[in-house]
């Protein structure tokens, strides 16, 4: 990698220490760039020029290719929606539920990997059923396997976990699930850019992401998949314009769009899937074996930094098989905002509080420098000496 060449495409990383991908990483220029582009030629020849329609759908067709191979995935297994949340919802209101249906969850997941199943239970009286997280992959394992029943309909988890990074064993957990007739939905907000991904391989059911964090596309959009087999049974549940394309008016009957294009209606502002199209690019130009190998150093190094400074203690996994680029740390006497609100204002470090307030995260990205890794070392270490004392 040309790390000089990289952090000149990223201006943003000029005016701060940047520790916070995990939340939302700083876009490139060429993000910035397929957007403008795109915006300019509808001012300049009518959004409504069939040309402009044209080029428009084309581009942003372009971006679903580029996504699904990001993903090992066709092209017609992605949706192009807004969030995960979006994702994760198709799947909450479009399977077939009964009472007594179980979801398995863990004890780490993002509101957005809790709403759609609290909501959902307000509704339908299904079984949520929450799998305590361990850094140790075989314990992993046995927790999920145990957790597991007849009753369970879907195992819905975080690829990654925001609080401390830790890596779950996709393939495995898929495997385990479909012995007991059970689906899995991933959210994949801290996975996606973080290392090479290939779903049909781990033979996921459906997959949840969202540009703005690992990627760098900016926020606003996100994709979904889902396997192609699993397409038809996968109820439409929001709809509208753009859903179907054929439709009689007078009897209702439709005809859903071919793949997952379905479960995107409405208009859209076409353009930033485009500025995430030129994200996705531009992470596979870098190449996402490459960028695992580099943050993943760098993470570690920092982790066993930040673990030999008296008062510190290090609860991202250890071990790389399970870790990502998620540093997370406690220091004794102090609360999560209040470590990430004295890196802000002492260093200008960004970053966030982890594990309920009770940790602070740092997320360490294909484009941080050593320079950086030195002040957070730093930083850490005189807050932890000043909380001793």
């Amino acid at each position: 990698m040309n790390l000089d060449q990289i952090r000149q495409d990223i201006p943003g990383l000029d005016a701060n220490v940047y520790f916070n991908t995990g939340g939302t990483g700083p876009s490139p220029a060429q993000v910035k760039g397929a957007i403008d582009s795109a915006y300019a030629l509808m001012e300049e020849q009518g959004a409504e020029a069939p040309p402009v329609k044209q080029e428009i759908a084309a581009r942003s067709e372009a971006a679903r290719e580029s996504i699904a191979a990001l993903l090992g995935a066709k092209p017609d297994e992605v949706a192009l929606l807004r969030s995960v949340s979006e994702g994760m919802n198709v799947v909450a209101l479009g399977l077939d539920w009964q009472a007594g249906d179980e979801i398995i969850l863990t004890d780490q997941e993002h509101p957005t990997g809790l709403l759609p199943w609290f909501n959902l239970r307000q509704r339908v009286p299904v079984e949520l059923k929450f799998v305590p997280l361990t850094n140790d992959a075989d314990e992993l394992l046995e927790r999920f396997a145990a957790a597991l029943t007849p009753k369970t309909k879907l195992l819905s988890l975080s690829h990654v976990t925001a609080e401390n990074g830790l890596r779950l064993p996709a393939r495995e957990i898929v495997e385990l699930a479909h012995r007991h007739g059970a689906q899995v939905l991933f959210d994949g907000a801290q996975s996606v850019g973080q290392f090479p991904l290939d779903l049909h391989e781990i033979n996921a059911d459906y997959y949840a992401m969202t540009g703005h964090k690992w990627l760098c596309g900016g926020m606003g959009v996100g994709a979904f998949y889902v396997r192609e087999d699993l397409i038809d049974a996968l109820a439409v549940s929001w709809t509208g314009s753009g859903a179907v394309s054929e439709l009689d008016r007078v009897s209702g009957d439709l005809t859903w769009q071919p793949g997952a294009r379905r479960y995107e209606f409405g208009n859209r502002a076409w353009p930033i899937y485009h500025g995430l199209g030129a994200a996705v690019d531009y992470i596979q130009t870098l190449g996402t074996d490459q960028i695992e190998a580099r943050a993943g150093e760098l993470a570690d190094g920092l982790k066993r930094d930040l673990a030999a400074i008296p008062g510190v203690t290090v609860i991202s996994p250890m071990d790389p098989a399970l870790s990502t680029g998620i540093v997370s740390f406690t220091i004794d006497g102090m609360t999560g905002p209040e470590v990430a609100a004295a890196l802000w204002e002492r260093w200008q470090i960004i970053c966030r509080a982890a594990m309920q307030g009770t940790a602070t995260r740092l997320s360490v990205a294909f484009f941080t420098n050593n320079a950086e890794l030195t002040t957070a070392r730093d930083a850490v270490a005189t807050l932890a000496k000043e909380a001793a004392a």
